[in-house]
Formats: structure tokens, C-alpha cells, sequence
């Protein structure tokens, strides 16, 4: 129970100082380290039957170096690698500290302590999660359990450990009064007490962070008012998701038929709230291009998901990409943002069509977006397709004098699409880049791609260093943003990336502009809550395609591209299939001509065979199995052979002694019901018939030994020889006569 209670507020302790941590180790990384360290802990038992303690204990841990190298590469739990290991150090730590029982009595009420408090200032670290719950009963049951030596019992005979793990059990089984004492405003006291601390901590941090200017600032979210400067890593959460939809998808891989499992994934924009324009470009298209319902559902889904501020005070509304549908407290959300900054707590509901950009049938869609008949489309006419494709009243999104109002451009007029050609700031170099690149080609989604797949290969860097300062907000800003990544340092982050993809899209012809918000990539583990760190803070570009609308990419080599993402669907009728989808190898028919960049890997597509995962799991399981069964032939013959040893190198006295122990062990092996009150006679009573009186004479020179004075006749070879002998012969009859009993049976 310490050691269940030690790892999890280690762990709590350790999302603190690196919070991106909470992705990988949460409470089913605890529960790993408790089975490793009980099995180590077993094997040790096991172990110290036929060895010492300091061995056994030494060499129970051994197959944690096993494990350590069968379970690195499971990507559904990346945490076992961590966790044998650290249950075999906190089994050597268990066996080797010295005062164990003090460290055991004084740690609980340090750890008690510390679990207090950071529950406290940072909330549930694993909401609705019994494995939190767990932790402070045990913590509690350790402490009482240790007061009674400290305080109440003091000189007394102690109640036992079990009597506390009893009254535990009891107050939660006995039946509750039906009328419970209210603890509301107690509890609500403290609350607003702890808000208004965290409120002045966060105030003051703000203001204090406003008198000391740097060109370093850490990540997090912001509206586009950044500079490129170097960054450092900010793991506070911002944001808290749930969400009832699936969080990954399985597929069937094309080359082995094998099931595969892909981590799906959401952006989630700031500033924009219900997104009128893309919901009726995406409608649109999908209209003009005749798309089936079957064809839609296979690269796109209405999904639902609810968001919570955390460490974040902003006044913008951060909602999914393509939301439809926005409220707080069941009041609908009008604007892209508030007035005043929203506080930790609030909370938002976004409807939003998920799309999956990356889908072969959808980008088929978008690049023949300008061949479509251009005809018009009648307010109704749209609410009824909505209605159908997605089952959205479109008509609560947008009215129809807004609809009207739109033009071709999404709602935008030629004063503010020329906002998203302008190339203030670009220097030659850039613009010929441009044009080497995109000149050969005539469609405009190809263009965006052979962009953002030339920009995928520049390095990821967050420390900048020198590199200057640019104010992304401004068209000059982004153009010298570009050059640093493109012509400067070679490397960047997000701000640099989605700066070139911009300008060189502009400088194509193609109307770009920057998001900014957040990029999540959920979890194989489905939870309750998801946590997105404030170093989930992205950028990215998007591009308008003329009969498509706003379309994102994501020219980040950290980050996953869209194909990357790809949900890999296929549509349910086989005539869509012919009909609509990329040909095989258009992405690298269109990369041929790009030019080369030397630079490490761009990230990796995160899919695993589930079927594998099974195999892998018996792998492992025969391996530790082999594993034990080799430590245990290792220490079996190892003991033999040392026992041996020792025995040749003893005096006659000592081999008496040995040989005795052994005539004994044998004898209680082959008794029924054989109670040991210490005397030698009755075990000369216990022997075979044949050979009591032999035995007998052996026990009287162990007495001679063990309890005759000074001068007394000592031990001599022919007695040590003797002794052996009977003992040898002992063990033979016992075998003899156990092979019989098999053979009758």
C-alpha cells in the first residue's frame, strides 16, 4: 500500500513539473508498477526458499532487464517500459533501506501531505478515476495506522494493520444515515477561498509578467500575436475535453489485411466561435459535387464535444474547426469572442462536422472543386441537403438575409480577400521559391500540397536563439518569419512554418491566412477527460480554394499531416468507390519535381496492428516465464554447487552438523503430521526401521558435539564419513520407496 501511495503522488508530482507526462503515465501506468513489483516480490518468496535474502532479493529484479526490452515498442502502452523498471527499483528500495519500518511510518504522513496539498492547488489529476481514491484511502489507513505508535497507543500492545483495513471496509459498507450532513458550504467556503488565492496568484503573475519584457516567452495559447522568438516548453493545462465519440479509429491495412488502430485528432481554434462561412463552403461543395450521403460519411461525422478553461484567461471562444453549433450554460454563443476574459471553469458544448482532410475522396472533391456546374443554390435547398448529409438544422446556424449576403468568396469582400494575397515584406528569394515550386502546376490544391510537403522537411526547433523577432500579426512579420525558417536557420516551429506556407501561397496566387488555437492528438487509452497542455498550442496555415472554401494544412514536420491522419474509410457503395478517389501514387507523382532538403525525419504515422498486440502479449509472457525458470535452475544448481563446496572445506564438526540438518529435512518430507518440539528422538522415531539405530548413533555424536564440555572426545573423519553415509542412505530408501508407491498407483 506505501508503494501504491508513493508512485502515485510521485506521479502527481511529476505532471507538475512536466505535464505533458499526463498523455502517457496516468493511473494504468500505478497499476503496472503494483503487478511488476508484487511479481517481483513473489519471486523473491520463491527465490529465498533455497538461497539468502540479499541474492534472492537481488536477483527477483532480474527480469524487469527482460521486460525492459519485450515492451518498448507497444505503442497501445507506452508506459510499461518505464514501469518495470521503476517497480524493480522500488523493490531493491524496499529491501535494502535501512529503518524500513520508520521510513515506512514517517513517509506515510510526508506523502499524506504532499497529496493533500496537490490536490488542493491543482484539482483531480484523474477525474472520476478510482485509482486517485484508491491512493488517499490507503494513505489514510497507513497514517492511522502509524498514530498509534506515535500518540494513542504509546507503550501499549498495537491494534494490528488488518484492524485498520477492516474499519475501512466497515464505514464503507455500513449503511449511511438518510439525511447526511451537509458539508455544502463548508466546502463551498473553501472553494471560493481557493479561487480567490489561485485568482490574486494568477493577477499577479500576469502583471509581474507584463513589467519584465523578454524575447523568450513559453508556449501556450495565443490570437496570433506572436514573434518566432525562442520558446520554452509550458505544460500547464488549458484546456480539459469530453467527448462520448470514439478517439481512434481501426482500419484494415491494404498490404497485409491487417486490423490497424489510429489515434484520430482535433484543432481547435480561438477567436471564432460557430464557423458560418466553412459549413456553408463545405455544404456547397459537397452540393455542387453531388455527393452522397455514403461518400460524406466517409470522411466526415457530426461529432460533439465539451470543453473546460483550465490555466487559461482569454476572452476567446476556442471551438473545433467546422463548429455548427456553440453554447455556455445551455445559452448560445454568438461571437468569436467576449469582452471580458473567460476564467477557469468555463465551460463550452461544440457541435462540429469532423472532417477528415487527409481522405482520399474528400481532397478528390476539392481539387475538382472549380469543374462542378456553378449554379445557384436556394437557401432551402441547402438546409434540406444540410439536413440530410448531416442532420443540421442549418437554419439555426445561419439566416437566410446571411446567406443571401454571402458571395462565392465565403463571405468575403475584395477589400478583405486582398488581406489574404497581400506579399508585403517578401523578398526575391522567396518569390522565386514560389514559383519553382508551384509553376508547373495548374490545380490550386496540388499547389498547397507541394508547399506544405517541401515545408514538412525543415528541422522542428523551439530555441531560436538569435534569430529575431517579427510580429506575426503583420504581413511584414510572417515574410521575415519565412526567411528565418527558409533561407536563415533551416529550422523552427510552428509560427515559422505556417508563415511560409502563407506567403508562399500568396506569392502562388492562393488566397492564406494563419489559426491559431490548438492541435489534439487523442490518446489510444480512451478516458474520461482528456487534458490539453498549454505545449499543444499550435498554428497553422489555411488556403482558399476558389468552389471549396478555407481548407487547413498542416506544414509542421512535428505535427502529423492530414494523410498522416486519415481515417482510411472506405464508402459503403461500391459505385462511389469507382467513381470518385485519387488514383495510386498521385501524392508522389506530384513530389518528383520538388526540390530536396537535407533534414532528419518529419514524424510518424501512429498506427498499430491490434492483432499484434496479442502476439506480442505472449511473447512476453513465454519469455518471463523462460526467464524465471533460468533463475531458478541458475540458483538451484548455483546453491547446490556452493553448498557443496562449503560442505568440502568444513571441519568434521561442521559436516555433522550439515548432515544432521539434512537427515532431519528428509525425515519431515516423508512424515505425515510431524510437529517439531526440537528433540532428535523424535525424529529417530520418524525413521525408516531399518536404519533408526544408525541414525541414532549419529544423533549422539551431534549431542557429543553440540553440548559436550572441555576436553571432550572430538568429532573425527571416520565420524564425519559415517554420518554422510547414513544420510546418503537415508535418502536412498525414501526414493526407493516413493517409486514404489508411483509404480503400485
Amino acid at each position: 500500500m506505501f508503494i501504491f501511495s508513493l508512485t502515485c503522488v510521485c506521479l502527481w508530482g511529476a505532471y507538475l513539473a512536466k505535464g505533458d507526462l499526463r498523455e502517457m503515465y496516468g493511473s494504468a501506468f500505478v497499476l503496472a508498477v503494483l503487478i511488476s513489483f508484487v511479481f517481483y516480490g513473489c519471486l523473491e518468496h520463491l527465490f529465498r526458499t533455497f538461497t539468502g535474502g540479499i541474492i534472492s532479493a537481488l536477483v527477483s529484479v532480474f527480469p524487469s532487464v527482460v521486460l525492459f526490452f519485450l515492451v518498448k515498442d507497444i505503442e497501445n502502452f507506452p508506459y510499461l517500459q518505464t514501469a518495470v523498471m521503476v517497480a524493480a527499483l522500488l523493490r531493491l528500495f524496499t529491501d535494502f533501506v535501512p529503518f524500513r519500518e520508520k521510513v515506512v511510518l514517517f513517509g506515510s504522513f510526508i506523502l499524506l501531505a504532499v497529496a493533500v496539498s496537490l490536490r488542493l492547488s491543482n484539482g483531480a489529476f484523474w477525474p472520476e478515476d478510482k485509482a486517485e481514491t484508491a491512493a488517499f484511502a490507503c494513505l489514510a489507513m497507513l497514517v492511522m495506522s502509524g498514530l498509534q505508535y506515535l500518540i494513542l497507543e504509546k507503550g501499549k500492545e498495537p491494534f494490528p494493520y488488518a484492524f485498520f483495513v477492516v474499519m475501512a471496509v466497515a464505514v464503507v459498507l455500513l449503511p449511511a444515515r438518510e439525511e447526511p450532513i451537509n458539508w455544502n458550504p463548508v466546502i463551498d467556503a473553501g472553494k471560493r477561498f481557493v479561487q480567490r488565492a489561485e485568482d490574486a496568484y494568477s493577477d499577479a503573475f500576469y502583471f509581474a509578467s507584463g513589467l519584465f519584457k523578454s524575447d523568450d516567452f513559453a508556449t501556450g495559447y495565443s490570437n496570433l500575436g506572436l514573434t518566432g522568438a525562442s520558446t520554452s516548453e509550458n505544460n500547464n493545462t488549458e484546456l480539459f475535453l469530453r467527448t462520448k465519440s470514439q478517439t481512434y479509429v481501426l482500419f484494415k491495412d491494404k498490404e497485409n489485411g491487417k486490423l490497424m488502430k489510429r489515434r484520430r485528432s482535433v484543432y481547435l481554434v480561438g477567436g471564432r466561435g460557430v464557423d458560418k462561412e466553412r459549413i456553408v463552403d463545405l455544404l456547397t461543395l459537397l452540393y455542387r459535387a453531388g455527393a452522397t450521403k455514403e461518400l460524406t460519411d466517409a470522411f466526415s461525422q457530426k461529432t460533439t464535444l465539451e470543453l473546460e478553461y483550465g490555466y487559461l484567461r482569454t476572452g476567446d471562444e476556442i471551438a473545433p474547426m467546422g463548429c455548427v453549433e456553440l453554447t455556455s450554460s445551455g445559452k448560445p454563443v454568438l461571437q468569436g469572442s467576449s469582452d471580458s476574459p473567460h476564467k477557469k471553469g468555463y465551460t463550452l458544448d461544440a457541435t462540429y462536422i469532423d472532417i477528415d482532410y487527409g481522405s482520399p475522396y474528400f481532397v478528390d472533391v476539392v481539387r475538382n472543386a472549380d469543374s462542378y456546374p456553378v449554379e445557384e443554390i436556394s437557401y432551402k435547398e441547402l438546409c434540406d441537403y444540410g439536413k440530410k448529409i448531416y442532420t443540421i438544422n442549418l437554419d439555426y446556424i445561419i439566416t437566410e438575409e446571411e446567406y443571401a449576403a454571402m458571395t462565392g468568396t465565403a463571405g468575403n469582400d475584395a477589400e478583405t480577400m486582398a488581406l489574404y494575397i497581400d506579399t508585403t515584406g517578401c523578398s526575391p528569394q522567396l518569390s522565386d521559391l514560389a514559383h519553382k515550386l508551384t509553376d508547373d502546376l495548374d490545380n490550386e490544391y496540388d499547389k498547397c500540397r507541394i508547399i506544405e510537403e517541401y515545408l514538412r522537411q525543415f528541422p522542428y526547433n523551439l530555441n531560436m536563439g538569435d534569430a529575431g523577432v517579427s510580429d506575426m500579426s503583420k504581413t511584414e512579420g510572417m515574410s521575415e518569419l519565412a526567411e528565418v525558417l527558409l533561407f536563415q536557420k533551416g529550422e523552427g516551429y510552428c509560427v515559422h512554418y505556417a508563415s511560409a506556407m502563407t506567403m508562399l501561397l500568396r506569392l502562388s496566387g492562393i488566397p492564406a491566412r494563419c489559426d491559431a488555437g490548438y492541435s489534439y492528438l487523442y490518446p489510444f487509452e480512451e478516458q474520461e477527460e482528456y487534458r490539453v497542455e498549454a505545449s499543444r498550442a499550435h498554428t497553422w496555415p489555411e488556403a482558399y480554394i476558389e468552389g471549396a472554401g478555407w481548407i487547413p494544412f498542416e506544414p509542421t514536420g512535428a505535427y502529423l499531416s492530414a494523410a498522416d491522419r486519415t481515417w482510411n474509410r472506405e464508402p459503403k457503395q461500391a459505385q462511389s468507390v469507382e467513381d470518385v478517389g485519387l488514383a495510386e501514387g498521385y501524392l508522389e507523382g506530384l513530389m518528383q519535381n520538388m526540390p530536396e532538403i537535407q533534414t532528419e525525419g518529419v514524424g510518424e504515422v501512429t498506427v498499430e496492428p491490434v492483432e499484434k498486440g496479442i502476439f506480442r502479449l505472449i511473447t512476453i509472457v513465454v519469455a518471463v516465464i523462460l526467464s524465471v525458470l533460468f533463475l531458478f535452475l541458475v540458483l538451484l544448481i548455483g546453491t547446490m554447487l556452493v553448498r557443496e563446496a562449503l560442505y568440502k572445506r568444513a571441519t568434521f564438526e561442521e559436516k555433522l552438523r550439515t548432515d544432521v540438518e539434512l537427515i532431519k529435512k528428509d525425515i519431515r518430507k516423508h512424515s505425515d503430521s510431524f510437529f517439531d518440539r526440537g528433540l532428535l528422538s523424535d525424529y529417530e522415531k520418524r525413521a525408516p526401521e531399518v536404519l533408526r539405530q544408525q541414525i541414532g548413533e549419529i544423533f549422539g555424536l551431534y549431542y557429543r558435539a553440540e553440548y559436550a564440555g572441555p576436553g571432550s572426545n572430538a568429532i573425527s573423519e571416520v565420524d564425519s564419513r559415517k554420518a554422510l553415509e547414513i544420510r546418503k542412505k537415508l535418502h536412498e530408501s525414501y526414493k526407493k520407496d516413493t517409486n514404489k508407491k508411483r509404480r503400485g498407483s
